[in-house]
C-alpha cells in the first residue's frame, strides 16, 4: 500500500467525491467501488469484432477501414491499422485501448478524417478495450483486499 498515493488522491480529490468529508469507512467503500470505466491494452482482430459487435457491424467496419485504406492512394497509417486487425496469429490484432489508435478511431468519425466510419461504430470499436475498475485499482492501491478504513486512517495521518 503506498500511502503517499493514497494521501494525495485524498487531499487532492480530483473526482471531487468529498473524500474530505468522509468518515474512513465511507471514503475506503468510495475509492473501492467498481465505478471507473477505463481503456485497457487489448489486441483485437476481425474475429473478435465478429464475435463481439456481430456480423453485420463487423463486417461494416472492416470494409470502411479497407475502402479507406485504398482510397486516393492508400493511407499507410490504416493500412497498418487494418493489417493488424486482419492479422489471426496469437499476439496479433490492433491494440484499440492505445491513446493513439483510440484517436486515430475519433479522427475517422470526423469530416476530417474523411467520416469513414460512424461516431457510433468508432465508439463500438474503442469500448473493446473497456474495463470497469475501482478509484483504488486506477491508483494502483489496495490489492486484492482493496482500500480499507485503517488505510484512509493512516494515509489522513501523515
Amino acid at each position: 500500500m503506498n500511502l503517499r498515493t493514497l494521501r494525495d488522491e485524498l487531499d487532492a480529490d480530483p473526482l471531487s467525491r468529498g473524500y474530505a468529508s468522509l468518515a474512513p469507512l465511507a471514503a475506503a467503500a468510495s475509492l473501492n467501488t467498481v465505478d471507473r470505466t477505463v481503456a485497457r491494452t487489448r489486441f483485437v482482430t476481425a474475429r473478435a469484432m465478429l464475435a463481439e459487435l456481430g456480423p453485420t457491424v463487423a463486417a461494416t467496419i472492416v470494409g470502411k477501414l479497407e475502402s479507406a485504406s485504398n482510397a486516393g492512394g492508400g493511407n499507410l497509417a490504416l493500412k497498418l491499422a487494418l493489417d493488424a486487425v486482419q492479422t489471426y496469429s496469437d499476439g496479433g490484432g490492433l491494440d484499440v485501448g492505445h491513446p493513439y489508435t483510440q484517436a486515430m478511431l475519433d479522427q475517422l468519425a470526423t469530416a476530417e478524417g474523411g467520416n469513414v466510419l460512424t461516431t457510433q461504430e468508432a465508439a463500438a470499436v474503442k469500448a473493446m478495450a473497456n474495463v470497469t475498475i475501482s478509484r483504488a485499482q486506477e491508483l494502483g492501491l489496495g490489492g486484492v483486499r482493496g482500500i480499507t478504513p485503517g488505510d484512509i486512517e493512516q494515509a489522513r495521518a501523515l
